[in-house]
């Protein structure tokens, strides 16, 4: 049935009706006519107004004319009652609760500050909450239903004390918020939503456009979205913005540590980016801050020697004026495992003991050995030329420079370093042993004494005392029976763990 546009509205104060509930009126035609008859009529009722009020227009006598004036719009209002039948409708308007939500920024980077060192982005964010206060409750005396909300990994509900806290979110993650948010007041009318932040995303909304899964968040709430800038046009800060690396690593395996530095404001400044574990400094890289804001990548090179679990922490210096002191360092964890004991076998001759040992070695799943036994001297005699021969040289500078320490173990079996140039390398060979790997020695005439190691760098973390025992003749062989004591706590010297026993013994 067409409606007249008159209508008016009022809050109903009686005791009996809720304050949600409201009065409503409006007048409306019961004639079963459509919109053109309607307004034909309208206009045949004007135009007959009009015409009687021009034929009366020569009348002298005014009294008279405004008299018939009156009964001829007296006939054609009775006219159009008749034909548009008109009726007052009275009603009851209940008013659904319009909820109104406010998501405040609680991330790290809500606390930084502008170079003038005034009020932060969170206090920012928490006075314009509080100066909205007055207009939130006007809002909810008009039925409205104002909800705040602080997110940053994910959506919490906020009061005014928690938003004047400083800000604890290790990420700002918008779009997941309003995800969240939309599941939240599903089945509510939402009137708006206003987002106050500093812009600064990580979530999916930072991956580029607005994904899929958003933009049905946004039309699932059906409501504006209104957003509120606390961030500053022009600030100073240098950041430790990501550590790309994975969970854990093998032991005596090197790994390489990266770490993305984000800098704004100190262009063409070098600082130095450390590296510790346990809190004990491990490395330490020169970087160049180039340009006025952009990022800059520095890798550590870095061998773990031990299995367990660590804590590592890359860290930049706070330089002056920055914005934010906190986010100057990252701190992570990884997890060193051991994967297979890798063992190094050096023999100095074929023998049924090397045979035998290599033999069990290789078939124990959890040994990874590399073994290399001496088949020939430079003394030898060849029948053939050195180049057409398919021995390969002893790979000296290699195993004992460039890959010793990915070794677990390093065993010497009556090998004799002399001939082979591996002097050199020994004292590495001690450092390698003093930190941490394992030597062990199996006896023979190419060892310890004959094999002069009584005069290496290797003396002092040998197992044995050979001071005094010459490499030829009979005084270097014991024909007694040894006694071994055993120094469990490590407290005596290396020289007292084997001595010979009293005669008989």
């Amino acid at each position: 049935m067409p409606e007249c546009a008159l209508a008016h509205t009022w809050r109903a104060e009686s005791g009996t009706v809720t304050p949600s509930v409201l009065m409503d009126w409006r007048v409306t035609v019961g004639a079963q006519l459509g919109r053109p008859a309607l307004v034909l009529v309208c206009v045949a009722a004007g135009l007959a107004v009009f015409l009687s009020a021009v034929s009366l227009w020569r009348e002298t006598r005014r009294r008279r004319a405004i008299t018939i004036l009156v009964l001829r719009l007296f006939a054609v209002g009775s006219c159009l009652l008749v034909a548009l039948q008109p009726s007052v409708e009275l009603g009851q308007v209940s008013l659904l609760p319009n909820h109104v939500a406010v998501l405040v920024d609680a991330s790290r980077s809500m606390s930084v500050a502008p170079p003038d060192h005034g009020p932060s982005r969170a206090q920012r964010a928490a006075q314009i909450v509080a100066e909205a206060a007055p207009r939130f409750s006007e809002w909810e005396r008009a039925g409205h239903r104002v909800e705040v909300y602080s997110f940053g990994e994910a959506l919490a509900t906020a009061t005014a004390e928690s938003l004047r806290a400083a800000p604890q979110g290790e990420a700002t993650r918008m779009g997941e918020a309003l995800s969240e948010l939309r599941g939240r007041l599903a089945g509510r009318d939402v009137g708006g939503v206003i987002l106050i932040s500093d812009g600064i995303d990580t979530g999916r909304i930072a991956r580029g456009p607005l994904d899929g899964e958003t933009r049905r968040a946004l039309e699932g709430l059906a409501a504006p979205v209104h957003t509120v800038f606390v961030g500053e046009r022009e600030l100073r800060d240098l950041s430790v913005a990501a550590v790309l690396t994975d969970d854990f690593a093998f032991v005596r395996t090197p790994i390489k540590l990266e770490a993305l530095l984000r800098h704004t404001g100190y262009g063409d400044r070098q600082v130095e980016v450390t590296l510790a574990r346990e809190g004990r400094l491990l490395d330490a890289k020169a970087v160049l801050l180039r340009g006025g804001s952009g990022q800059e990548k520095v890798s550590f090179d870095y061998t773990p020697m031990e299995p367990g679990n660590f804590v590592f922490e890359v860290k930049t210096p706070v330089l002056a004026g920055e914005a934010l002191e906190s986010n100057n360092s990252q701190v992570f964890t990884m997890k060193v495992i051991r994967d297979r004991v890798r063992v190094l076998h050096v023999c100095g001759r074929p023998s049924w003991d090397e045979r035998f040992l290599r033999s069990i070695l290789r078939l124990n799943p959890n040994v990874d050995l590399v073994s290399f036994f001496i088949l020939r001297t430079d003394n030898d005699e060849l029948p053939l030329g050195a180049n057409e021969m398919s021995l390969i040289p002893f790979p000296y500078q290699e195993i004992f420079d460039e890959q010793l320490r990915s070794f677990d173990l390093l065993i010497f079996h009556n090998f004799n370093y002399k001939p082979y140039w591996v002097e050199p390398y020994l004292p590495g060979v001690r450092d390698y042993i003093q930190s941490g790997g394992a030597l062990a020695m199996i006896g023979g005439d190419l060892s310890f004494a004959s094999g002069q190691y009584g005069e290496s760098a290797l003396r002092d973390v040998l197992p044995v005392d050979l001071t005094g025992i010459p490499r030829r003749g009979a005084a270097r062989v014991f024909d007694r029976q040894l006694q071994a004591a055993f120094d469990l706590c490590g407290t005596q010297p290396p020289g007292d763990i084997a001595q010979p026993g009293p005669e008989g013994q």
